[in-house]
């Protein structure tokens, strides 16, 4: 038996070292070892001056409690099932986001969630705190949890809540205990004799539905980005809203709304106030408060005494009609060219492109703090339409601004965008999500296109039903993919797939081509294959090789089907 390593007899830098390299699954376990070393992971932790880590509570079914920060997020899954006790996942989403899950089991999830919070915030020093709270999963329970999450932080980041009955006590009582100072997100329906707390009103608010909201107290909110579902509010009220704003009696801190309109036939009575109408053929670099900038066309201005200018549209939500407001400093055209240079001469790229060939193809510029989607479509009443829509990402409220392009033939106009969003950006990523079905005929065309703008990608996703081995071929033959691969696509079992590079993350579903031999060709770190042919024999052949160090040496995770569960010993 070896001796174990004798940490604590390294001088006090080294054993930081140590401990600064470990994941906070590898932290938890090693400070439940003893009171002694868990003495000192927490002084070394909650002294360490740089704090990395944000903690996401989520009160689902299974609650969880994730430890984000690193290159990898943790998740502690607390469960009331024996078999998942111990049971490790790791999940990639699109590349960009990884999760290593570990599930434990509690006989009651609530009390072994709190005990799995308690452990985690006595050992890390917490930058943020964000919550996400399912408000019909313990209903009986809710002002518990509140009380709990209280004794562990006087304030967070970040709430969320959830739900579909009317809780308008259990809300209040969170709001009212609670000090949340970034994000609040209501997505459940109250009363419509709600009201929210005065102190409630942080820098962002999302309100769906807001069945709840007078006029009163939308002039009671003081944050900067307000967006407002199915509210009750007239025209005439919005229009009040306005002039108030004008004349700077009301949120003088406000940089974008968005608020649902119940009359779209009087628009007339909203914009009885002074406003221009703007040339749609000018463009207008407009520049956020946050010092932000995006293109505008046409639309409405109308200004504040103090010179603020405020952007109106109006934009349709499902078969609702919403007033958008933005809120901006103007520039001149010239700003255009000058960025354009600076961007291409830029050393420190913050912009990720991600590409999509769907039915209405789109580009996306990620990297900044909304989303920039640029839609192409042969819809010609979409032409110029924009909007912002709200899409979580885990624990954070991504924001999404879409603007559509009409073009006669939408690949040759997604091209054409592509080639402009490269010609002004220097991008630090690429990810493609590939639809191999939607342009049949044109497939190889849109590869040897990308192939032409980028000698390489980050990240490629390929969907399709239908089999199309000499296309998937012909990608893989002509892109490089560097980091991550998803093939969820239908190939005949005779697909045999290129060399390809060395990458992070492979996935494969279903992986009915994949035999014994292809199985030893793939390069990868995480390989996810579903649905393959491979027998028991073969895998126990596939671990022979691996323990003896002939394949797969840089593998850390693998997940693959087992067609023969009676033989597994």
């Amino acid at each position: 038996m070896e001796k174990p390593f004798p940490l604590f007899r390294l001088p006090r830098l080294a054993i930081e070292e140590v401990i600064s390299t470990m994941t906070p699954f590898e932290i938890i376990n090693f400070s439940m070892t003893s009171l002694k070393i868990k003495c000192f992971i927490k002084c070394f932790l909650r002294n360490n001056r740089y704090s990395k880590y944000l903690l996401l509570l989520d009160t689902s079914k299974e609650p969880i409690v994730t430890i984000r920060g690193s290159e990898i997020h943790f998740k502690l899954i607390t469960t009331t099932d024996k078999a998942k006790h111990g049971e490790r996942e790791f999940e990639n989403f699109m590349g960009t986001e990884k999760f290593d899950k570990l599930w434990i089991y509690s006989e009651n999830v609530l009390d072994g969630w709190m005990e799995v919070v308690t452990t985690v915030m006595e050992i890390f020093k917490l930058k943020k705190h964000f919550v996400i709270f399912n408000i019909d999963t313990f209903p009986t329970k809710n002002k518990e949890i509140v009380d709990f999450i209280k004794s562990q932080t006087p304030s967070i980041e970040y709430c969320e809540f959830n739900g579909k009955t009317e809780a308008d006590e259990d809300v209040e009582y969170f709001l009212n205990n609670l000090n949340i100072t970034e994000f609040l997100v209501l997505n459940l329906k109250l009363s419509d004799s709600f009201k929210l707390p005065q102190a409630s009103h942080p820098d962002f608010c999302s309100l769906d539905p807001a069945n709840w909201l007078t006029f009163n107290q939308l002039l009671q909110f003081k944050g900067s980005d307000l967006y407002i579902h199915d509210s009750p509010l007239t025209n005439y009220e919005l229009n009040q809203f306005l002039i108030l704003w004008m004349t700077s009696q009301c949120h003088q801190n406000l940089r974008f709304l968005v608020v649902n309109i119940n009359d779209p036939q009087s628009l007339e009575t909203i914009l009885n106030l002074p406003f221009e109408i703007l040339d749609p053929n000018v463009e207008r670099i407009g520049r956020l408060s946050n010092n932000k900038t995006i293109p505008l066309r046409g639309e409405i201005d109308i200004k504040r005494n103090d010179g603020m200018t405020g952007t109106i549209n109006f934009k349709w939500r499902g078969d609702k009609m919403l007033l958008q407001i933005i809120n901006f400093s103007m520039t001149s055209l010239k700003i255009k060219y000058f960025i354009k240079c600076f961007l291409r001469t830029s050393r420190n790229s913050q912009y990720v492109l991600q590409m999509h060939t769907n039915e209405d193809p789109s580009v996306s510029i990620r990297g900044s703090e909304t989303t920039f989607e640029f839609t192409v479509t042969s819809d010609k009443t979409k032409d110029g339409m924009s909007g912002m829509r709200e899409f979580k990402d885990f624990m954070e409220l991504e924001k999404i601004y879409t603007l559509w392009m009409y073009s006669i033939n939408v690949i040759d106009g997604w091209m054409k965008m592509v080639k402009t969003m490269k010609e002004i950006f220097t991008f630090k990523k690429h990810y493609a999500i590939f639809i191999i079905d939607i342009f049949p005929t044109r497939n190889r065309a849109i590869v040897d296109f990308m192939k032409s703008q980028t000698p390489s990608i980050d990240g490629w996703e390929i969907y399709g039903n239908a089999e199309t081995d000499q296309d998937v071929e012909y990608f893989l033959i002509n892109i490089n993919v560097t980091n991550c691969l998803g093939i969820i696509s239908r190939l005949s079992n005779l697909f045999k797939i290129p060399q390809v590079n060395f990458l992070d993350t492979c996935t494969l579903d279903p992986g009915n081509w994949v035999t014994f031999d292809q199985l030893l060709h793939l390069k990868t770190c995480r390989l996810f294959i579903q649905g393959s042919p491979l027998t028991n024999q073969e895998l126990n052949q596939f671990l022979i090789l691996w323990m003896s160090s002939q394949c797969h040496q840089n593998l850390s995770f693998l997940r693959i089907n087992i067609n023969d569960h009676s033989t597994l010993f």
